[in-house]
């Protein structure tokens, strides 16, 4: 199983949106409160006018942490951009996900969620990732591991990050 995944990460492309046919966020959609792994509190509503890679996750998830490695990728390719945000959020227990981040060598910002999502976030499997433009727009909202690193990921981040 965690072959399939892996090779799944390796050649699935996330499914885009097209500007007009995504989900607008509205105000109520930013009004989210995160704690990071060092326990400082973070408020969604900070990212908004940025484009957000927002991904939902568990240490437990194989899907999960066979897309890991193109996340950080990913990340890396982008940390020092502040036009973009990135939010590797779980539920899973605190210690345990401190654990897996370090033993994985993991850098990208990992938040805990403890209230309930507003509606344009939910979902019902692990992982879900969303990507946001600065707009609001909701133009990928994939479920299932993807190639988050692939050229597709990278050309579509690069455009939300010019508009």
């Amino acid at each position: 199983m965690a072959f399939v995944q892996k090779i799944r990460v390796v050649i699935w492309n996330p499914s885009i949106n097209d500007k007009g046919t995504a989900n607008k966020l509205g105000t109520l959609d930013y009004d989210i409160q995160f704690q990071s792994l060092d326990g400082k509190n973070y408020n969604f509503s900070s990212a908004k006018g940025k484009v957000i890679f927002l991904n939902m996750w568990a240490t437990w998830c194989p899907p999960c942490v066979a897309e890991m490695p193109a996340i950080q990728e990913l990340y890396d390719k982008y940390k020092n951009n502040e036009n973009i945000e990135f939010l590797m959020v779980t539920t899973d227990d605190h210690q345990k996900v401190m654990q897996f981040v370090k033993r994985k060598g993991y850098t990208f910002p990992v938040y805990f969620n403890q209230y309930r999502l507003p509606d344009a976030f939910q979902f019902n499997s692990l992982p879900t990732t969303f990507v946001v433009s600065k707009s609001g727009e909701v133009i990928i909202n994939q479920v299932g591991a993807a190639n988050w690193s692939g050229d597709k990921m990278i050309e579509t981040l690069d455009r939300l990050i010019r508009e």
